[in-house]
């Protein structure tokens, strides 16, 4: 609440006497408009009397204001990123299934690990678990699948989400790689479906986001910051690669 910024605004509104025996009781809240992100409002009450400053003075008084809560997911954005993921995941289906017909179970089983396994390791550990977080609602997918887990993120997470995203992602460029048509079909959904996942939920997550391992090992995350396309505004900083994590990176 930075309190201590806050008490000069306090005693000039109120003409707060520190030598008078008795004290108005002043309770101070501070008001932010988080779906806007850019309205803060702060209200000072002293006993029976209400005085509320304009939006830009109380501006002034907060240094968090823009970065008061991760907002949740819209749910337009929300249906652009499900039909990009759909025709993302059709495409890989049918460059299996023209090429390499015998890999559809391999396929769909790095898919059906890729939403089950890292939702553990990754997303019980998330602080967006149990909301409805921008990238398909998946904290509350995460809640309904596994408890909220109190380890930090570690090497674990790294190899689940890695191993099963690169089998149902790259064994479809393998299948059709004498396939031009099934191949550049997969690579337009794959580019849709990767440039949906970043301007919806990547974006928000760089600027939003406190867990400061998902600066660490994301490598999406590096990749909106290197752009330009985000930057944090919150107090998380990127911490060190644990030593179990940089080896299995070198790897």
């Amino acid at each position: 609440m930075h309190q201590g910024r806050l008490t000069p605004v306090v005693h000039s509104l109120l003409r707060f006497d520190p030598r008078a025996s008795h004290q108005p009781a002043i309770s101070l809240v501070l008001l932010q408009d988080c779906s806007d992100r850019r309205k803060a409002a702060l209200v000072l009450q002293a006993e029976e009397e209400v005085i509320v400053m304009p939006d830009d003075v109380a501006l002034d008084t907060c240094e968090e204001c823009e970065a008061c809560e991760w907002p949740q997911a819209v749910g337009w954005e929300q249906g652009v990123m499900g039909a990009s993921a759909a025709l993302f995941v059709l495409a890989g289906w049918r460059a299996i299934a023209r090429n390499r017909p015998h890999w559809l179970w391999v396929w769909l089983a790095g898919l059906l690990g890729w939403a089950t396994i890292p939702k553990y390791f990754i997303c019980a550990r998330c602080e967006n678990y149990g909301k409805s977080c921008d990238f398909f609602y998946g904290g509350r997918y995460a809640a309904r699948l596994f408890k909220k887990s109190d380890k930090d993120f570690n090497a674990f997470g790294y190899l689940a989400e890695g191993s099963t995203l690169a089998i149902f992602q790259f064994l479809p460029v393998i299948a059709a790689r004498r396939d031009f048509k099934a191949l550049a079909f997969y690579g337009i959904a794959a580019a849709l479906f990767q440039s949906a996942l970043v301007k919806f939920c990547c974006i928000d997550c760089v600027r939003y986001a406190r867990d400061p391992w998902k600066a660490a090992y994301c490598p999406t995350w590096k990749m909106v910051v290197k752009l330009g396309l985000s930057e944090p505004v919150t107090e998380a900083q990127p911490e060190e690669p644990s030593d179990e994590a940089t080896q299995l990176e070198a790897t």
